[in-house]
C-alpha cells in the first residue's frame, strides 16, 4: 500500500506539472495493482477529460463513484464529461448530485446552471446561478452566465444589471461587453450598445461577432460608412458565416454598390442555401436590375424556406424598371393584374401596422391609369392599428398651433428634399408647429438644413410598430406624406390612422389608393380635366404649384467639363432611366433623323443592366441613330446643374416627365420640350410653362415634339429667344408666397373640418 501511495503522489506531481502521459501511466499502474482505487480511477477520468477522451472519462469516473459515491468532485467532473458529449440531461444529474453532497460548491452550481440553460430550462438555470453567486458574489463568470440566462428569459433590464456586475468584477473580457451591447441594442439604447461593441473589438480585435454587432448598430445610428467597415472586418474574420456576408451585402446595397452586394448575397447563399432572407433580398436586387426571371426564382426559394405573405406579394408583383419593349410592358401589366386578383381572392393579407410592405414604385412609369389596380392591390394590406383619438386635435386642445408632421425617407439632397424644404422652412410659425419625421437621418448639408428649419425632428425606427408609437407621441393634427410608394417604412405607416388629417402630394405623382389618406395635394396647373377620377383621395387643386421651391444657384460650366463637342447639338434628357417608356423611342429616333448633328445625352444608371436593356432597345428602334445616344456618368448636384446649363435643349420624357429637373432647367433658362400626358405625372413641366405664360416648348403631339426640339437645338436665334423668355418669366416658379398661402389655408381648413365633424376619420 505504501508503494501505491508513493505512485499516487508521483502521479499527482506529474499531473500538476502538465506531464499527462507520465501521470496517466502511473494512474494505470495503480489501478492494475488496485482495481478499486477510487482516487486513481477519478484522476484517470480527469486526465481523459483533459485529453478530450470524454467517453473514457465517463467510464473511469463512474467506476470511481462506485467506490466513493459521496465524492462531490467526482460527480462534478463526471458532469463535465457528459457536457462535452452533449449529454446535458446526464450532466444536470451529475452536477445536481455534486451540490447536494456539497452545498457550498459554487462551481458545481455554476456548471449546473449552464447545463440547465443548454436544456432551455432557463428559470431553473437563473435560480441556480443565483445560488452560485450567493457563495461567490465576486465571480464575473457567474454574473455573466446569469446575464445570458436572463436575456433568454426576455428580462433585459435584469440582464443589463448582471452584465454590468460582471464588468465591475472584470472589464477586460470582450464577450461580456459584446453581450451587454446586444441587450442594450434590443432596448433601443444604441449609442451605449455601440460603445460596448467598440470596447469588445478593442479588447479582442479578431472577435468577428462583435464587429458584426457593431456594424448592425452603427447602421441603425445612421453611420453607414463605419457600419460597412465593421461588416467588412467581420466577414474577413468569419468568412464562413452566411449571416455576416448577408449583413455586408445589405450595407453595400445602401451605398448603391450593387455588384458587391450581389457577390455577398451569393456567398451567403453558397454557405446557407436555405437562407430565406438572403434569397429574398437578392431577389429584390435582381428585380431592380431588371432580371425578373432570376428574381422570381430566388423569391420562390425564399418562400420555400420562409413562407410569408410579404414574399408572396413580392413574387406576384414583380415589375421591370426598364422594359425591353411595349409588349413586355403589356405582359407585365397583365400578369400583375391577374396575380393581384389571385392573391386577393385567396384572402391573403399583410398587416402594415407591424411590418414594412412591398411598394409598387415602378407601376407609375407604365403610363397607364393606376387607381383601380392600386385600390385592388391595397386589399392585400389590412392594418390592425386603431387610432388613438385622445387629446390630439385642435378640437380637443382648443388652443395652440396646428401641429403638422412632414414624413419621408428622402429629406436630403433628393427630389423630395428639394420640393419640400421650402414648405418645411416657410410655413407660418404663428399658425403651425412643424415636425420632420424620417426613418433615416441623412448626414449632409441639405438634410441638416431641413432638420434645422423644422420646430422638431423625429428619427423614426425602421420597426413599423415603434415608428407608429413615435409618431403618435407627437400628437399631430396633420401627417403629411410627401411621397407614398417610394419607401417601404413610410408607405406601411400610411395604412394606419396616426393623425386626424393625413394627406399626400406629388413626390410620387400617383394616387396612393389607401383609405386612410384623406387628401392629395396637387394643382389646377398640372391636373387634366378628369383628374378627380385618378385619385382615391380627395383631390385638392391649388391655383399655384404645390411647392415653395428655392431658386438653385449654379456655377458656370463648359462642355469641356463633360467632354461634349461645342459644335454638336446637345439634347439632354437627364432623367432616371425607368422614365424611358418604349413610346419615347420614336421621339428620340425622330430627333436624331431630323438633326444629323444632334446628340442625345442621358445619365448612367446605378444598374448596368438598365443601360444594356436600353441600348438593345435603341438598336432595334433607332437603327440609324442609336450611336448618337450617349450616357454620361452620374453627377453630383453642382455638376448636374452645370451639365444642364451647357445643353441646347432638354427633353421631357413621355408619360412621366420631369419635376425637380424641370424647375432646375427653367431656373437656368434651358428650354425643356414637353408633351403633356393624360396624367399629372406627365404634366408638371407643362404646368410650369402655364404658370410662366409660355407655350413655345409645349408640343401637341409626338411629331410636334420632334419639330420643336430640333428647331430649338438648331436655330440659335429661336433658342436665344426661348431662353430669354424663360429667364424673364421663371421668377413665378420660385419662392412662391401664393403657393405657401394656399397650402396654409388648405391645412387649416382640413383640420377645422375635423373639428367641426365635417369629415369622418
Amino acid at each position: 500500500m505504501v508503494h501505491v501511495a508513493n505512485k499516487l503522489e508521483q502521479a499527482l506531481a506529474s499531473h500538476q506539472a502538465g506531464q499527462l502521459d507520465q501521470a496517466e501511466q502511473l494512474y494505470r499502474e495503480i489501478v492494475r495493482l488496485d482495481p478499486c482505487h477510487a482516487d486513481a480511477l477519478h484522476l484517470l477520468g480527469v486526465a481523459a477529460n483533459q485529453r478530450r477522451r470524454h467517453a473514457d472519462a465517463v467510464d473511469y469516473i463512474q467506476r470511481a463513484l462506485e467506490q466513493m459515491p459521496g465524492f462531490a468532485g467526482a460527480h462534478f467532473n463526471l458532469g463535465i464529461a457528459y457536457d462535452a458529449l452533449d449529454q446535458s440531461a446526464e450532466a444536470v444529474e451529475s452536477y445536481r448530485e455534486a451540490v447536494r453532497i456539497d452545498g457550498q460548491f459554487a462551481d458545481g452550481y455554476n456548471n449546473l446552471g449552464r447545463a440547465l440553460a443548454r436544456l432551455k430550462r432557463f428559470e431553473e438555470a437563473a435560480d441556480t446561478y443565483r445560488q452560485a453567486l450567493a457563495l461567490r458574489p465576486d465571480s464575473f463568470e457567474m454574473h455573466y452566465n446569469l446575464g445570458n440566462t436572463l436575456y433568454e428569459l426576455g428580462r433585459r433590464e435584469e440582464a443589463v444589471a448582471s452584465f454590468e456586475n460582471a464588468l465591475a468584477q472584470n472589464d477586460s473580457i470582450a464577450a461580456i461587453h459584446n453581450n451587454l451591447g446586444i441587450v442594450l441594442k434590443d432596448l433601443g439604447r444604441y449609442e451605449e450598445a455601440a460603445a460596448c461593441f467598440e470596447r469588445a473589438t478593442a479588447l479582442e480585435p479578431r472577435f468577428g461577432e462583435a464587429h458584426n454587432n457593431l456594424g448592425t448598430t452603427r447602421e441603425i445610428l445612421g453611420a453607414e460608412e463605419s457600419s460597412l467597415e465593421s461588416f467588412r472586418t467581420a466577414v474577413a474574420l468569419c468568412p464562413d458565416r452566411a449571416d455576416m456576408h448577408y449583413n455586408l451585402a445589405t450595407a453595400f446595397q445602401q451605398f448603391n454598390r450593387y455588384a458587391e452586394a450581389k457577390t455577398h448575397f451569393e456567398r451567403s447563399l453558397a454557405l446557407k442555401p436555405e437562407f430565406a432572407l438572403a434569397n429574398s433580398n437578392l431577389a429584390v436586387l435582381l428585380q431592380t436590375e431588371g432580371k425578373l426571371a432570376e428574381a422570381a426564382e430566388h423569391f420562390r426559394l425564399a418562400l420555400k424556406n420562409g413562407p410569408s405573405a410579404r414574399r408572396q406579394i413580392q413574387l406576384a408583383t414583380l415589375l421591370a424598371p426598364v422594359y425591353e419593349s411595349s409588349a413586355q410592358l403589356d405582359d407585365c401589366r397583365q400578369r400583375l393584374s391577374e396575380d393581384i386578383n389571385r392573391l386577393v381572392d385567396q384572402g391573403l393579407t399583410l398587416d402594415p401596422a407591424v411590418e414594412t410592405i412591398p411598394t409598387q414604385f415602378y407601376l407609375a412609369y407604365q403610363g397607364l391609369h393606376d387607381r383601380r389596380l392600386l385600390e385592388r392591390f391595397n386589399k392585400l394590406y389590412r392594418s390592425s392599428h386603431r387610432f388613438r383619438d385622445t387629446n390630439l386635435t385642435r378640437r380637443n386642445r382648443g388652443v395652440g398651433r396646428i401641429r403638422v408632421g412632414f414624413i419621408s425617407n428622402y429629406f436630403t439632397d433628393h427630389t423630395i428634399g428639394h420640393l419640400n424644404r421650402g414648405l418645411i422652412a416657410k410655413l407660418s410659425r404663428e399658425r403651425f408647429h412643424v415636425t420632420t419625421l424620417t426613418p433615416v437621418t441623412h448626414r449632409n448639408e441639405m438634410a441638416q438644413q431641413i432638420r434645422d428649419s423644422a420646430d422638431a425632428h423625429v428619427e423614426l425606427s425602421k420597426d413599423v410598430g415603434e415608428a407608429r408609437n413615435r409618431i403618435e407621441a407627437q400628437e399631430l393634427d396633420v401627417l403629411f406624406y410627401t411621397d407614398i410608394g417610394m419607401d417601404s417604412v413610410t408607405s406601411a405607416l400610411a395604412y394606419s390612422r396616426l393623425a386626424p388629417v393625413q394627406c399626400t402630394t406629388w413626390g410620387h405623382p400617383c394616387t396612393s389608393g389607401i383609405e386612410t389618406i384623406d387628401y392629395y395635394l396637387s394643382s389646377k396647373l398640372i391636373e387634366p380635366d378628369d383628374g378627380d377620377a385618378h385619385y382615391s383621395e380627395r383631390l385638392i387643386q391649388l391655383q399655384s404649384l404645390p411647392t415653395y421651391y428655392f431658386r438653385p444657384e449654379v456655377e458656370p460650366a463648359s462642355r469641356d467639363c463633360f467632354e461634349l463637342n461645342e459644335r454638336t447639338h446637345i439634347y439632354l434628357c437627364p432623367q432616371s432611366l425607368f422614365k424611358f417608356h418604349p413610346d419615347f423611342d420614336a421621339v428620340l429616333a425622330g430627333i436624331l433623323a431630323a438633326d444629323p448633328e444632334g446628340e442625345i445625352v442621358l445619365i448612367d444608371a446605378p444598374h448596368s443592366n438598365w443601360i444594356n436593356i436600353l441600348r438593345r432597345r435603341f438598336e432595334r428602334n433607332i437603327p440609324s441613330g442609336h450611336t448618337r445616344i450617349r450616357f454620361l456618368p452620374r453627377q453630383g448636384y453642382r455638376s448636374f446643374l452645370g451639365l444642364m446649363s451647357v445643353a441646347d435643349v432638354m427633353l421631357d420624357p413621355l408619360h412621366f416627365g420631369g419635376g425637380n429637373t424641370s424647375y432646375q432647367a427653367l431656373a437656368l433658362g434651358v428650354p425643356v420640350v414637353t408633351l403633356p400626358g393624360p396624367f399629372m405625372r406627365g404634366r408638371v413641366t407643362y404646368g410650369c410653362y402655364t404658370k410662366m405664360g409660355m407655350t413655345e416648348c409645349v408640343a401637341s403631339n409626338a411629331e410636334d415634339y420632334i419639330r420643336r426640339a430640333v428647331r430649338l437645338a438648331t436655330d440659335k436665334s429661336h433658342r436665344r429667344h426661348a431662353r430669354n423668355k424663360i429667364l424673364e418669366s421663371n421668377n413665378v416658379l420660385f419662392e412662391d408666397d401664393g403657393a405657401l398661402t394656399e397650402i396654409e389655408r388648405f391645412l387649416a381648413e382640413a383640420v377645422d373640418n375635423i373639428a367641426d365633424g365635417a369629415q369622418t376619420i
